[in-house]
């Protein structure tokens, strides 16, 4: 049978939907609604004829093989539990009313009661159902804390101290043992916490109650019920490190330590990420791969910032910042695999633009920036530096690139000054560092013959066009004698500069009157065959047209209108 979390579903269901600020009709609500869409969905809905009613038994369970059955049982309790406390609600506000409301008021007295009973007896249902099936040892121990709660609430509430004091005690035991359980992810372990702190006033009163009773009963456990709290307990460790061994999805290693992933989702998503990660070189499986931790890294962020706000969230934030970086790491590695798989193929495809390249690289930088931020990796002084000097070597990549673009535009000093800078970091790059990096090895001394090339290339162009700028320079003429002094126009004259010393005269700007061009001539040929050509008379489409502009002249002004009116001529 699957493993059915009954404590958390139960507490994430109560602080999402009322509970939280205490709203127990809004609960009740949607425990009512939830039961309806379960049964839909099971096909465990009542008949329309004669009302029988459909008992969830072991047969069921074991037949269908759901756990959702389970879910039935544990929401009849909690919507019991919940009308009860909401009619306790309504009987203290009607507590100091009026005289004639007074048995109302006790009428809501003894409703809650049985609306208690019920809901501890719909929780030993469960309790029954679970050890019946065979469900996991877990399972089993939250069914039976869940049971010893209800009871002994409902025992409270009867004001039977000393039955509620020994429920409470029992579920307490249990809740501890669980919490101390090695293999208990820290969101379960906060579970349970919680609801041990929500026990203790309970037992503080009922011992109050006990001694103001003046009872010298012995409050301590049963050593029978003890006994097999131990053997369960060990049952359910040896359960947990087997799965641990059997299933590695469910818990992963960083830095030596196993975090265990509880979240559901989370699962799945690396469920999918192991069944790719067989296709290395397909560049759209790395995408695929990059995305499903994309989505597990923002669920484990939502999640670390939901816990935040609790007060015993040290213990599972620390846990889901381990995860977080574990998940982070193996996203970077993934993307800048992908990255070197499309920047091998734009190297052997020479039509690929430089922009394309220093964007690639761009993206490999600040991925290794990523990496860089995370808080438990400055504690590791070997990792940090390896991701250091990727960045840097990402960086000198990236600034070769760019003096390449440069060069292609003819910009040789900024190329030079680029290459000259990329040099200097080249020999900060350690190749021990980076002895596990395969692929960077292979390129390093390529990359550094390149960027030396290159550095040398735009600096003998620079030198060169500085020479071809002085000779361009020395052809300028700067005589303001000769400047001033000739007739030629500005326009023409463009190359020259004018000095202001030059403009004591009126200067000419342009030649106006601009000088004429000669135009070549008709050819003589063109009018001997123009006479022999015939074109067609256009003298009745110059008549037709002549007739009709004298229509709508005539039709012009009032008179026009009315002498065509009544010669039939609208």
């Amino acid at each position: 049978m699957d493993k059915f979390d009954i404590l958390w579903l139960n507490k994430t269901a109560q602080e999402n939907n009322g509970l939280k600020h205490g709203d127990y009709r809004r609960y009740r609500l949607y425990c009512t609604r939830k039961l309806h869409r379960l049964r839909k969905a099971l096909k465990w809905t009542q008949g329309r004829g004669r009302f029988v009613k459909r008992k969830v038994g072991e047969e069921e369970v074991v037949s269908k093989g759901d756990v959702r059955f389970l879910w039935l049982v544990l929401l009849q309790a909690e919507r019991a539990w919940s009308h009860g406390m909401e009619l306790k609600e309504e009987a203290a506000l009607l507590q100091n009313s009026k005289k004639q409301k007074r048995m109302a008021t006790r009428r809501k007295r003894r409703w809650p009661l049985r609306k208690w009973t019920k809901a501890a007896l719909w929780a030993k249902q469960l309790e029954r159902l679970c050890s019946s099936v065979e469900a996991p040892t877990k399972t089993i121990l939250e069914a039976q804390a869940y049971a010893e709660m209800m009871s002994g609430h409902a025992w409270l509430e009867k004001k039977q101290w000393k039955a509620s004091q020994n429920s409470f005690q029992r579920a307490y035991s249990i809740l501890e043992k669980l919490e101390q359980t090695k293999g208990t992810s820290a969101q379960q372990r906060l579970v349970y916490r919680q609801y041990i702190q929500e026990m203790e006033p309970s037992i503080r009163y009922c011992r109050y109650q006990l001694t103001k009773l003046s009872s010298e009963e012995n409050f301590d456990h049963d050593a029978l019920f003890l006994a097999e709290l131990e053997q369960k307990c060990n049952q359910l460790e040896s359960e947990l490190q087997a799965k641990e061994n059997g299933a590695s999805m469910l818990s992963v290693e960083w830095h030596g330590t196993r975090i265990p992933v509880a979240n559901r989702r989370v699962q799945q998503y690396l469920e999918r990420i192991a069944d790719r990660q067989g296709n290395e070189n397909d560049a759209k499986q790395l995408e695929k791969i990059v995305s499903y931790y994309t989505q597990c890294i923002r669920i484990v962020s939502k999640e670390s910032e939901q816990m935040i706000r609790t007060e015993m969230h040290e213990p599972i934030v620390q846990e889901l910042d381990m995860l977080k970086a574990y998940l982070v790491t193996n996203r970077v590695e993934v993307a800048l695999k992908r990255n070197l798989l499309i920047e091998r193929n734009l190297e052997s495809n020479h039509a690929a633009s430089w922009k394309q390249r220093i964007r690639l690289v761009e993206q490999c930088v600040n991925l290794c920036g990523e990496i860089l931020q995370l808080k438990d990796l400055q504690n590791d002084i070997e990792t940090y530096k390896y991701w250091s000097q990727r960045k840097l070597f990402f960086r000198v990549y990236r600034r070769f690139y760019l003096a390449s673009y440069l060069s292609n535009r003819h910009m040789w000093t900024d190329s030079y000054l680029i290459s000259k800078k990329a040099l200097e970091e080249m020999q900060q790059i350690s190749k021990k560092d980076l002895r596990d990096d395969d692929w960077i090895q292979q390129r390093i001394d390529t990359l550094e013959e390149n960027t030396t090339r290159q550095a040398c290339l735009s600096k003998a162009y620079a030198i060169l066009d500085e020479h071809q700028l002085t000779e361009k320079w020395n052809k300028l003429k700067l005589d303001s004698t000769s400047s001033g002094s000739s007739k030629t126009a500005l326009v023409n004259r463009l190359d020259e500069i004018v000095l202001p010393q030059s403009f004591e005269r009126l200067v000419k700007i342009v030649d106006l009157q601009p000088s004429f061009i000669q135009v070549p001539c008709k050819p003589f040929l063109f009018d001997l065959a123009s006479e022999q050509l015939t074109f067609p008379d256009m003298s009745l489409f110059v008549n037709e047209e002549n007739k009709a502009i004298q229509d709508n002249i005539s039709k012009k002004g009032l008179l026009g209108r009315a002498v065509s009116w009544f010669s039939g001529k609208k």
